[in-house]
Parts: C-alpha cells; structure tokens; sequence
C-alpha cells in the first residue's frame, strides 16, 4: 500500500539494544515483539537488574520473544567487542543494533559544567 513503511523487524532477527532495561529501550524491545513471531533481544546496560526489571524482562519472555540481559558499558571498547563475541556464540550474527543508551543530564551545552561536559 502506498504510503506504508515495511517493518525493520525479521522473524528470527537478533537485535542489541543498549540502554535495554531503560524505558525506551523496553518500547522498542516490546515492539520487536508485537512486529514478529519469534526473535531475540539482547538487552544491555551498565548495572545489575533489580526485582522491578526482572518482572519487565519476564513480561518480554511472556510475549515470545527471548531475551537476553548482559551487563556492558558500551562507551568500554573491550566491553563491547566481549559483549559481541558472546551474542555470536549464543545467539548468532546480529540483525540489528538499536542504541537507546544514554544519562539524564539535560542542560544548554553552554551551561554544562566540566564533569556535566565529560
């Protein structure tokens, strides 16, 4: 139909969502599995899950989809080269990466102190 845009999404695909077990990276997680009948997501982000983001992560299995959470910060370069390579090893070759991560800091550049800045 014109005017309509195919889905990003595979049936199958594997997809890295850094940022995962934040909000937005739960959306695009929750909606890979609306788009598809089978495919796995690799969540990623820098500190453990609490009991609130395991019952969100379990809320993903209970769609369908398989989901994986690795703790890695990808702004580590060895991090993410270890967190690729174990993606490879248990999931096979990635379909997608969505990059969701990121720190609340808002602020007008020019208001940013040093630490805000790095």
């Amino acid at each position: 139909l014109p005017g309509t845009v195919a889905s990003p999404w595979q049936d199958g695909g594997v997809y890295l969502i850094t940022g995962g077990a934040g909000g937005l990276g739960r959306i695009v997680a929750r909606e890979i599995g609306a788009s598809v009948g089978n495919a796995t997501v690799v969540l990623t982000g820098r500190s453990p899950l609490d009991e609130q983001r395991r019952r969100e992560l379990n809320a993903l299995r209970a769609s369908g989809l398989t989901v994986d959470y690795q703790r890695a910060d990808v702004a580590d370069r060895n991090a993410v080269a270890r967190l690729f390579d174990d993606v490879a090893d248990n999931h096979g070759p990635l379909t997608g990466i969505v990059h969701s991560a990121g720190l609340v800091a808002d602020n007008y550049l020019i208001r940013k102190d040093p630490e805000e800045l790095a």
